[in-house]
Parts: structure tokens; sequence; C-alpha cells
């Protein structure tokens, strides 16, 4: 059906050229002359139509480099906002708010402990485990 159909319609376009272009060469020279200038505008107009004035060319251009970059940082910055960081400051004494299972919590109570002061109770409790040390080491008594 389809190659009937495309021979139909090139015998139909040929036939329509045939019959334009001999009342065409009929027409008198001031009638063709009119002819030739409205297609030459209506070739014009087609012709300015597609193209898009620099003005408008470069906005969108700006509008491209200024939109991407700024969606980009927009899109990396939400996650960053919207997790509250935990406060990494030492806090006095053991006492840290914990929650069960709070890796983090935990890391920094561990440092708290690393980053204190021994007091002198627990220098103490070292010394007396090195002495128990050594006296289960010499045997029974």
């Amino acid at each position: 059906m389809k190659p009937e159909s495309t021979d139909q319609e090139a015998v139909l376009l040929e036939r329509t050229r045939v019959a334009l272009d001999a009342s065409a060469n009929q027409l008198d020279y001031a009638s063709q002359l009119q002819l030739q200038r409205a297609r030459a505008r209506a070739l014009a107009a087609l012709t300015n139509a597609n193209e898009v004035p620099a003005k408008n060319r470069w906005s969108r251009q700006w509008l491209w480099l200024t939109a991407v970059p700024a969606a980009l940082v927009l899109v990396l910055a939400l996650p960053l906002m919207q997790s509250p960081t935990p406060s990494l400051t030492p806090v006095a004494g053991p006492a840290i708010a914990q929650q069960p299972g709070d890796d983090a919590w935990q890391a920094l109570a561990d440092l708290e402990l690393l980053a204190a002061e021994p007091e002198l109770e627990e220098l103490a409790d070292i010394e007396f485990y090195q002495w128990l040390e050594e006296q289960d080491g010499a045997g029974p008594v």
C-alpha cells in the first residue's frame, strides 16, 4: 500500500508543478515581478523569523552560565544545612548525653576521657595496680 500511495503522490506533485509553472509562464511581466517580490519577502521573513536577536542570544547564554552553577551549589549545600553537626567542645565532667547506638557520641566521650588531665587519685590507683602486678609475679604470699 505504501509504494502505491507514494507513486500516486509523486504523480500528483508533478502534475501540480507543471500546471503551476504553465500558469506562471502565461502571466504578464508585471504580475511575474510582483510574484517574485512576494516570494523574496516571504523568504526574508522566514529567514528573519529563524534568527535570534543578539540581545536574546546573550541573555540566554548568561542565564545558563549563572543558573547551572547556582543550582549545583544549592544541590550540594542542602544536605549540609539539613543535618545538624554535634558540637565537639569539651564538656566538664563525664556527663555526656548519649543515645544507644550513637557511635559519634561514644567517640566524643572517649576523646574527652583521653584529653582530660589525670587526677591524683587516678594516679594512685595506677600505682596500686603496678604494685599488685609485682606482688603476683613474686609468687604466693
